[in-house]
């Protein structure tokens, strides 16, 4: 899902997308650390953590491989703090994973999966935390349709941006958004797993936060 330096670069539209990237990504970032709260940030370290070592665990999806993002599970715990702690990971990526992406892709990278991931939130947190509590079948069907909803909302993203690219990397960004419906099934069954196993052992997990500063941000922005 991440887009390397070498492609993007190559052209002078592929170097715009980058810098749109980056603006995007701290301003996103900035929402994200002003929502935050001192007892918020382990769980926020815990999960961008969990986020890097998902991105080292290969799954092999017709000739090449890919690997779980937990976009969704991410938005749905995190909100808009989903970007500091993509961010975060990002960055642990390039230090001990060199040569997988580079630092200069790296805030159009973070949108590419925190995007989604706040889209998730606004999406699927109020139907786990609603007025009627989803049993537990319902809150896997919330979960995997998340979770596969925020694979191809960054899918979609990340093609976009090769088009953007222009050139020969546009045939790019065709193929990658075919290839990630495969990976769209399996994060559906991945989220759905974990979404309904958190909701049985730790709902407040699900339901702590609402009325958090990621929230609020958000009534801010919409008014």
């Amino acid at each position: 899902m991440h887009l390397p330096e070498c492609i993007m670069a190559a052209t002078e539209t592929g170097r715009y997308a980058l810098l749109g990237g980056g603006i995007l990504a701290a301003a996103g970032t900035a929402i994200g650390l002003r929502s935050m709260r001192e007892d918020e940030i382990p769980r926020v370290a815990l999960l961008s953590a969990a986020f890097f070592v998902a991105t080292v665990v290969p799954i092999p999806i017709g000739v090449g491989t890919t690997h779980p993002t937990l976009i969704a599970l991410m938005g749905l715990l995190l909100g808009w703090r989903a970007f500091p702690a993509i961010l975060v990971a990002g960055l642990l990526q390039i230090v001990f994973l060199p040569g997988v992406h580079g630092i200069t892709p790296l805030g159009l990278n973070t949108c590419i999966m925190a995007i989604p991931a706040v889209g998730c939130y606004y999406l699927f947190r109020n139907r786990l935390g609603g007025a009627a509590q989803p049993n537990g079948r319902d809150v896997f069907l919330i979960g995997a349709i998340a979770g596969a909803t925020g694979v191809l909302l960054a899918a979609i993203i990340a093609a976009g941006s090769l088009l953007l690219a222009g050139g020969p990397i546009m045939r790019l960004g065709i193929l990658f958004l075919t290839v990630n419906f495969g990976l769209a099934l399996v994060e559906a069954i991945l989220t759905g797993s974990v979404v309904q196993l958190i909701y049985r052992v730790s709902p407040d997990m699900l339901l702590a936060g609402r009325s958090s500063g990621a929230s609020k941000i958000g009534l801010e922005l919409e008014s």
